[in-house]
């Protein structure tokens, strides 16, 4: 993975005094720029220095999102690995697992705009080859992200370090969430996984105990569609739910019962994971 800096940056020294920028905020090629630098594809400008940055591929190939590092360079740190949309009829799990399976390497035309980094505006599943590569490519930080209507409404950031694609998501790992009192001890959590209650396809499950489907209770779970002939509970039938996989998740603080009738349980649009290097 190749990460691209301006400002001074090694990898990239001399680019910023080749790309111009004029006082509305954009970046001027000039003939200099391509004679010199013949491999560049893209350049960026920075609104806070006013900077202009080149590098080597395509927004869509590097799959970026951008941030300032401390010594004013631009490097990605942040890259979308999956993404998946409610209602499909799609299993979310088997994507997941689908092994070989890449939607960005390479980039071909069934990728939709939007794929790499606007969770929002994708096909139904986004599945990235970084999730077949995750132990080598280094990964430091994973955020399980929900949206609802465009707005993030779940954000959980775990430790990556040292982790694979399904270890990351244990309670050890957790390092920030918008929830207050996500359980970091075995003792205030049934199920706390990537898999979850498999038998009941309930995935990236985080729930607190079962006592019956009027009492069971928890922070969010994926419902994928249903094999067999199990009868599953009324909170997680559709409706009041969408058509599966749904993504169901507590609006309160902390856990809530999953009741279709409580108001502090609701369904996101979207499932997102990023992951940080």
């Amino acid at each position: 993975m190749a990460i691209a800096r301006c400002a001074g940056g090694a990898e990239w020294a001399g680019w910023g005094a080749d790309v111009s920028n004029d006082s509305s905020g954009q970046c001027a090629w000039s003939s200099a720029v391509t004679d010199t630098h013949s491999a560049c594809k893209m350049v960026s400008y920075h609104a806070v220095h006013k900077t202009c940055c080149g590098a080597e591929s395509h927004a869509f190939d590097m799959n970026p999102v951008y941030a300032e590092d401390v010594d004013n360079s631009w490097l990605f740190i942040e890259v979308q690995a999956f993404r998946a949309r409610a209602g499909t009829g799609l299993s979310v799990y088997s994507a997941w697992a689908n092994s070989g399976h890449h939607d960005d390497a390479p980039v071909n035309t069934r990728l939709q705009l939007g794929c790499l980094s606007d969770p929002m505006s994708c096909q139904p599943i986004f599945r990235s080859v970084y999730l077949d590569t995750w132990t080598s490519a280094g990964v430091k930080k994973v955020s399980l992200r929900l949206y609802k209507k465009g707005a993030k409404v779940v954000d959980v950031v775990f430790d990556g370090t040292g982790s694979d694609a399904e270890s990351w998501m244990t309670p050890s790992r957790i390092l920030q969430s918008l929830w207050t009192n996500l359980p970091k001890s075995s003792g205030s959590y049934n199920y706390f996984s990537l898999e979850g209650y498999s038998s009941s396809r309930r995935r990236f499950h985080i729930n607190a105990y079962y006592m019956g489907c009027s009492l069971d209770k928890g922070w969010l779970t994926v419902t994928d569609p249903l094999e067999g002939t199990r009868t599953p509970c009324d909170w997680e039938q559709h409706p009041p739910h969408p058509p599966y996989p749904a993504f169901i998740y507590s609006t309160a603080s902390g856990p809530t019962t999953w009741q279709n009738n409580n108001a502090a349980v609701d369904v996101a649009d979207v499932l997102a994971v990023f992951i940080q290097f």
